[in-house]
C-alpha cells in the first residue's frame, strides 16, 4: 500500500499485503499456461490422423487454460502496487468542500456515535447464526464485513459436511450395487450444483445454505431414492465405467476443507472487543466578539495539525453568525473534521516469513496454498484426459479425468478469490475532532474617552457573549477498509476503536478560551501612517493651545517646523524649515509738550494727558 503525496514524504510508503498473495498467484498461472502448452502440444496426434473432431476437444481445454492463465497474470498486475491518493480512503461521511457549510446526514450520525461514544452492531438473527456467534464470542463486535463474510462461509461449511453426510449414508446402501454409478452421479450433479454460486459468485455473497424443507427433501433422497432406482436397474443405462461418485467425493472434500480452513482464518481477523471511550470537555466563558472570530481562530489550530501537510476531512461546518438586525439573540456554531487517516506499519516488506509469523495472514497463505495444489491436480487431470482420450477405442472412461480436471481447476480459484476477501484488509488510524459553541449575544455600544476634555476619543458596537457553552470532544479513531478501488471492491470505511484524547480536547478548550479573553473593544490607530499623523495632530493641538491666550496668528515657519518635529521618527532631529526674519525698524516718536511724555509720531493726543500734540 502506498501514499505518494510528494516526494519529499517517503514515510507514508507501506508495504503491499498482496505480494505474497502475487507469488502464489503466479504459481498457479503459471501451472495453467503449462497445462494449456500441454493440451495444444498433445492436440497434434489428432491432427496428424486428420481426426479433426478429436483435435477441437483438447484444443478447446488448452485455450480455456490459456485464457484463464491471462486472466491471472492482469489480476496480478492489478495488484503490483496499491496506490492511495488523496481523498482516500473514502471519509466516515459525506466530505464538504473548504467553501462550503452544512451539516449534512452523514454528519449527524457520526457525531450521534460520538456522543454516545459506543459503536453499533447488527442483531444476528437464524438458527445458523445462533449456533456460529455461540461458538465466536467476538464476532458481535467484529467489522460488518466480517460478520457477513463469516456467516456466509459457515452456511457453505454446514451445507457441505450435511451434503457429506448424506451422500456417505446414501452410498452405503449401495455399495457394489449395479446403481452405485446412478447414486454417484445423482451427488455430483447436486455437488456442481451447489458449487456453481460460491466458485462464481462475488466474494462476500457466495453462500449456500438448505432451508429446513431442502433438508428434509434431501435426507429422504438419500434413504428412499436408492431403493426406487433398485427397482428401475433392469432399464436404467450401464454407468459401471464413469466414477461419479468418487469425483462427487473429491469435490466436497475441497469444498468443506477451503470453508473449514477459512473459518479459521475469518476468526484471526477477529480483534477482542474494540476499545470506545467518551469524554467530553466542556466549559462556559464570556467574551466580547462576534464568535465568528473563534471559528477562525480554530481553522487556524486545525491547519496547524495536519498530518503530513495534507488537509483535514471536514464533514459539518456551522458559523455562528449573529442577526445583524438584531440586538439580542442567539447562535449555535459547529465543527466537525478528522485528519488524513494514515496506515500503522506494523512491518516493512511483506513476504513469506512475515506471513508466517502473524496468524492473520498465515491461514490466508494456507488456503492459497490449498488453491496452487487443487490447480496442478486439476492440471494434471487434464493433461491425463488428454493422453488417454483416443476416439477410435472407448474413451468414456476417460472422461471424468476432464470433468475431475476442470472442477479442481475452478475450486482452486474459488481457493484463492476466498483468500483475497482478507487480504485486503487495510487498517487506519486518524484523529476525530468535534467543536460545538452554543450562547446568546447582546449588542451595547461602548465610547472610550472624554467628549469635553479629550483631544481623541473612539466609540464601537460591541457584541457581547456571556456564558457561552463550548464543548469539544477528541477522538483517535481505529478504521478498517476492505478490498481496493483498483479491483473495483472496495468496502466503506468501518470504525473499529474510538478512544478519547481528553489532554488534546483540554488543550483546544483552553486555546479558544484565552483567545477569546484577548479580544478587545477598543479601536485604536495601528498602522505607522496612523502614528505619524496623530503625532501631527497632537502637536498642532498644543500648539495652538499655547497661543489661544494672546489670540494672535501663527506664522507659517512655526507650523511647519511643528509638523516636522511630530512626523520625524524618534531620535531624528528635523532640519528646521528656512524661515524669513525681518528685523522690525524704530518708529519715529514725539514728546508731549505739557507733560514730556514720549508719544508715536501717528498719535494726534498724549496718551498721557490726553491733550493735542502740536507736531513740531
Amino acid at each position: 500500500m502506498s501514499y505518494e503525496y510528494s516526494s519529499e514524504q517517503a514515510q507514508l510508503d507501506f508495504p503491499n499485503p498482496y505480494r505474497v498473495e502475487n507469488i502464489l498467484w503466479a504459481v498457479r498461472a503459471t501451472i495453467l499456461l503449462v497445462c494449456a502448452l500441454a493440451l495444444i502440444f498433445l492436440a497434434r496426434k489428432h491432427l496428424a490422423q486428420q481426426a479433426l473432431g478429436s483435435f477441437v476437444v483438447p484444443v478447446a481445454l488448452g485455450v480455456g487454460m490459456m485464457v484463464l492463465a491471462a486472466w491471472n497474470f492482469v489480476r496480478i498486475g492489478q495488484q503490483l502496487r496499491v496506490f492511495f491518493g488523496r481523498g482516500q480512503p473514502a471519509g466516515l461521511a459525506p466530505e464538504l468542500d473548504a467553501d462550503k457549510l452544512g451539516l449534512p446526514d452523514g454528519a449527524k450520525t457520526l457525531m450521534q456515535t460520538v456522543r454516545q461514544g459506543a459503536l453499533e452492531f447488527a442483531i444476528p438473527s437464524g438458527a445458523l447464526n445462533g449456533v456460529l456467534y455461540s461458538l465466536v464470542k467476538d464476532l458481535i463486535t467484529a467489522p460488518a464485513y466480517i460478520q457477513n463474510v463469516l456467516q456466509n462461509r459457515f452456511a457453505n461449511l454446514a451445507s457441505y459436511a450435511f451434503l457429506l453426510l448424506i451422500m456417505l449414508v446414501a452410498m452405503i446402501f449401495v455399495w457394489g450395487s449395479p446403481i452405485q454409478s446412478w447414486v454417484g452421479a445423482f451427488f455430483l450433479a447436486l455437488v456442481v450444483f451447489m458449487a456453481v454460486k460460491p466458485v462464481s459468485g462475488s466474494d462476500v455473497q457466495a453462500k449456500v445454505s438448505f432451508n429446513l424443507k431442502q433438508i428434509v427433501g434431501l435426507t429422504l433422497a438419500a434413504i428412499l431414492g436408492p431403493v426406487a432406482l433398485g427397482f428401475l436397474s433392469h432399464v436404467l443405462p450401464d454407468l459401471e465405467w464413469a466414477s461419479f461418485g468418487t469425483q462427487a467425493l473429491i469435490i466436497l472434500v475441497a469444498l468443506a476443507a477451503i470453508e473449514g480452513v477459512f473459518f479459521v482464518a475469518v476468526q484471526r481477523h477477529i480483534d477482542p472487543p474494540p476499545p470506545v471511550s467518551k469524554v467530553d470537555t466542556q466549559d462556559n466563558f464570556s467574551f466580547n466578539a462576534d464568535p465568528n472570530l473563534l471559528m477562525q481562530e480554530l481553522d487556524r489550530e486545525m491547519q496547524r495539525n495536519w498530518t503530513h501537510r495534507i488537509p483535514n476531512r471536514r464533514y459539518a461546518r456551522v458559523l455562528p453568525n449573529i442577526n445583524l438586525g438584531s440586538r439580542a439573540g442567539n447562535f449555535k456554531g459547529q465543527m466537525l473534521e478528522e485528519t488524513q487517516p494514515m496506515a500503522p506499519s506494523a512491518f516493512k516488506r511483506m513476504d513469506f516469513s512475515v506471513a508466517k509469523a502473524y496468524p492473520r495472514f498465515f491461514w490466508l497463505m494456507v488456503i492459497d496454498l490449498m488453491g496452487v495444489a487443487l490447480t496442478l491436480a486439476g492440471a494434471l487431470a487434464l493433461v491425463v484426459f488428454a493422453v488417454r482420450f483416443e476416439p477410435t477405442s472407448d474413451w468414456r472412461p476417460v472422461l471424468g479425468f476432464a470433468s475431475l480436471g476442470l472442477s479442481l481447476v475452478a475450486v482452486g480459484g474459488y481457493a484463492f478469490r476466498s483468500a483475497h476477501t482478507l487480504w485486503g484488509r487495510f487498517d487506519f488510524e486518524s484523529t476525530l475532532t468535534w467543536v460545538e459553541m452554543e450562547g446568546s449575544f447582546i449588542r451595547s455600544k461602548v465610547d472610550i474617552g472624554n467628549r469635553l476634555q479629550d483631544r481623541v476619543f473612539t466609540e464601537r458596537e460591541v457584541v457581547n457573549v456571556e456564558n457561552m457553552t463550548f464543548r469539544v470532544w477528541v477522538m483517535q479513531l481505529r478504521s478498517v477498509v476492505f478490498g481496493h478501488q483498483s479491483h473495483g471492491s472496495v468496502t466503506p470505511r468501518i470504525i473499529t476503536g474510538m478512544l478519547s484524547q481528553p489532554k488534546e480536547a483540554e488543550y483546544l478548550k483552553n486555546l479558544v478560551r484565552q483567545f477569546a479573553g484577548e479580544q478587545s473593544i477598543v479601536i485604536a490607530p495601528t498602522a505607522n501612517e496612523d502614528a505619524r499623523r496623530m503625532a501631527a495632530m497632537g502637536a498642532l493641538n498644543q500648539l495652538g493651545a499655547a497661543a489661544a491666550p494672546a489670540a494672535g496668528a501663527l506664522a507659517s515657519g512655526i507650523v511647519a517646523e511643528t509638523l516636522l518635529q511630530a512626523a520625524a521618527p524618534a531620535g531624528v532631529t528635523p532640519v528646521p524649515a528656512a524661515v524669513e526674519v525681518t528685523t522690525p525698524q524704530p518708529a519715529s516718536e514725539v514728546v508731549c509738550g505739557a507733560c514730556e511724555t514720549v508719544n508715536d509720531s501717528g498719535n494726534a493726543f498724549c496718551e498721557s494727558c490726553g491733550k493735542p500734540i502740536l507736531a513740531t
